[in-house]
């Protein structure tokens, strides 16, 4: 804990009211006493443990669908915004003053600017996965920043950064790199993983030397592209390739939606269900992405012989939330 606040040597949150979200995990005990430390006024949830509860309907996760319970509460106390930690406290989510989503994408984008300003950015790199959201490719680019794609997973992410590093005549820079859900790794001699906690001091502060007034203005500053995420349960797994009705949505889409970004349909390797994950550039609206993904989605549960009425969700992972069945 004194190695996370003696890192900023300063009470850098003076005058800011947070809204911590703490899954009732890891960051239980210390998250509340850091940033209390560094200056914060501090409204705590989900901070009582109890070996049970851990992340049960709480944290980053949580959030990530259900973002209206923390955006009350930032209302409510009339703070500057929110934080959410996962479980085990590598993962950090931001909720910004109208409660919108900060993901790791927007805070890659943030911290990347941030460190470049001041020379720190290591091998003038950004590592991410390929999940990320298209809109940091135009970013990085704008910037002069070099952007990698990983295959999804912390462990790709790492394994690039420590090659750059090795590579670096940077001594003191920070390797930066991570993933949407808000594992964010910023490498130097003594951090060689995500620490949520960390990580949200670093974004804060790249917050308020950013000149920004609010935390949405900065973050909407990277426009990110409309993306989704669609889940459902199904009974079997048949070639994805093979399922005509499926082809012909595939080619639909792509005749409909001139802006598609990306288009990735996959089962889980570990449970009964098919993700689907929709992306396109400001052409297009989150609402016509969320129709074709729930027709997807219908289509491949009826032909998988899968009970009607099985679960589906379909989620918008550019600001939050679940997204409905449009009548």
């Amino acid at each position: 804990m004194d190695d996370l606040v003696d890192e900023h040597n300063s009470p850098i949150l003076s005058g800011l009211k947070l809204v911590l979200d703490c899954a009732n995990g890891a960051a239980s005990w210390y998250a509340p006493e850091v940033f209390s430390r560094l200056g914060a006024a501090v409204v705590t949830i989900n901070a009582s443990p109890t070996g049970m509860n851990i992340n049960d309907m709480a944290g980053s996760e949580h959030v990530r669908s259900y973002p209206a319970n923390i955006a009350a509460l930032i209302r409510q106390y009339d703070a500057n915004f929110g934080i959410t930690f996962d479980g085990d406290a590598d993962r950090v989510i931001f909720v910004d003053e109208n409660g919108n989503l900060v993901d790791g994408d927007h805070m890659l984008a943030i911290l990347a600017n941030y460190l470049q300003a001041q020379g720190l950015l290591s091998a003038n790199t950004v590592v991410s996965t390929n999940m990320a959201n298209g809109s940091l490719n135009h970013y990085f680019s704008e910037r002069g920043i070099q952007f990698i794609e990983t295959p999804v997973g912390d462990k790709y992410v790492m394994e690039k950064l420590v090659g750059l590093q090795d590579h670096t005549a940077q001594p003191h820079s920070f390797g930066l790199g991570g993933e949407q859900s808000g594992h964010i790794i910023i490498m130097d001699k003594t951090h060689r993983t995500g620490d949520g906690i960390r990580s949200a001091l670093f974004l804060i502060k790249a917050f308020l030397e950013s000149g920004s007034e609010t935390l949405s203005s900065l973050a909407n500053s990277i426009n990110k592209f409309p993306q989704l995420i669609a889940s459902c349960y199904v009974e079997s797994k048949p070639d994805i390739s093979q399922i005509q009705a499926i082809n012909d949505l595939k080619t639909k889409m792509q005749e409909n939606l001139p802006g598609l970004v990306r288009m990735n349909l996959r089962y889980s390797g570990t449970e009964p269900k098919f993700r689907l994950m929709l992306e396109a550039d400001t052409r297009h609206q989150m609402a016509e992405l969320a129709a074709y993904a729930w027709q997807v989605c219908e289509t491949i549960q009826r032909e998988t012989q899968t009970p009607a009425g099985a679960p589906i969700e379909v989620l918008n992972v550019t600001s939050g939330g679940l997204l409905s069945k449009a009548l």
